[in-house]
């Protein structure tokens, strides 16, 4: 049997659904709130590894206002690096070693 579970871990105090209101939104606040969102992703998904967890689902608060007008910060560029962390270790530990699943 495959147990999993969306969005928020209870196990570990990680959560990857930080996020603020419009009217205080700033690029510094974007920065910071998805630079930990981020971390937390990865650690997630390691902890779901160690514990046998096959199963998440990535919360779309990921990126706050990710598709709004007010963003205007290229945060897919800010934060290349991370993405591609994340995204190497889903690849290949996760999904080839580890026949994980993920949704978003």
């Amino acid at each position: 049997m495959r147990i999993g579970y969306a969005c928020i871990p209870l196990g570990i105090n990680l959560k990857t659904n930080r996020r603020f209101i419009i009217k205080n939104y700033s690029e510094e606040k974007l920065q910071s709130t998805l630079a930990s969102n981020l971390q937390d992703l990865l650690g997630i998904l390691k902890y779901n590894k160690k514990y046998g967890i096959h199963l998440f689902r990535i919360s779309s608060d990921i990126v706050p206002f990710g598709s709004h007008e007010i963003n205007q910060l290229p945060w897919e560029k800010i934060f290349q690096k991370e993405l591609y962390e994340i995204g190497r270790y889903i690849a290949i530990i996760l999904v080839k070693t580890f026949d994980n699943r993920l949704n978003l």
